[in-house]
């Protein structure tokens, strides 16, 4: 019976241990990756103070932080194209007085 069982070879660490473990988070190190997200920060409206730390930043992000600073990037980008500035302020809502009104 004894030999049925099986050896837990480091009963202090569990699945979910493994799961956030620093290890299976590797920076990035894709170029493309990197050059998207600082022409993101580039583009933002964060003070230019803040654009560096980003930058810098950038340097050390895990990939599990990507799609979450990539995802603030584009909330606070800086929008150029008037129709694209158009359909942000109508998704918004700030035309549906406008509407109601008449």
């Amino acid at each position: 019976m004894g030999k049925e069982l099986k050896k837990i070879s480091n009963p202090k660490t569990d699945w979910i241990d493994d799961f956030f473990d620093e290890v299976d988070d590797p920076i990035i190190d894709s170029d493309t990756l990197i050059g998207y997200i600082e022409s993101l920060i580039l583009n933002s409206l964060y003070d230019l103070n803040i654009q560096n730390e980003m930058i810098d930043k950038v340097a050390v992000l895990k990939e599990s932080e990507v799609s979450s600073f990539i995802y603030n990037l584009k909330l606070n980008q800086i929008i150029r194209d008037p129709k694209h500035q158009y359909d942000k302020m109508y998704k918004a809502g700030v035309f549906s007085s406008f509407r109601d009104q008449n």
